[in-house]
């Protein structure tokens, strides 16, 4: 969501998502998108979309999130734009 309150197009960006190595493969990340796609749902936006790093895109597509396009450079590492119906 935008920072003043407006949605773009129906759509929620998730952005900059990181969990702590120590706390990886605890459940800790789904938690928090879940509760992120949780607030987006009650807001009354109609999709979820994000870059995911290539590293995560596994993590991603267990949670519903679909690939979107080809991979891409952002901040030096490999991207692909992922999206979730809502």
């Amino acid at each position: 969501m935008r920072q003043d309150g407006r949605a773009w197009c129906g759509r929620s960006e998730i952005g900059r998502m990181a969990v702590l190595l120590d706390h990886r493969n605890t459940g800790v990340g789904a938690q928090i998108l879940r509760f992120l796609i949780d607030q987006a749902r009650a807001r009354g936006f109609r999709k979820a979309i994000l870059h995911a790093q290539l590293t995560a895109e596994g993590f991603y597509l267990k949670e519903g999130f679909s690939p979107v396009g080809g991979v891409f450079d952002e901040a030096g590492i490999a991207h692909r734009a992922m999206e979730l119906q809502l």
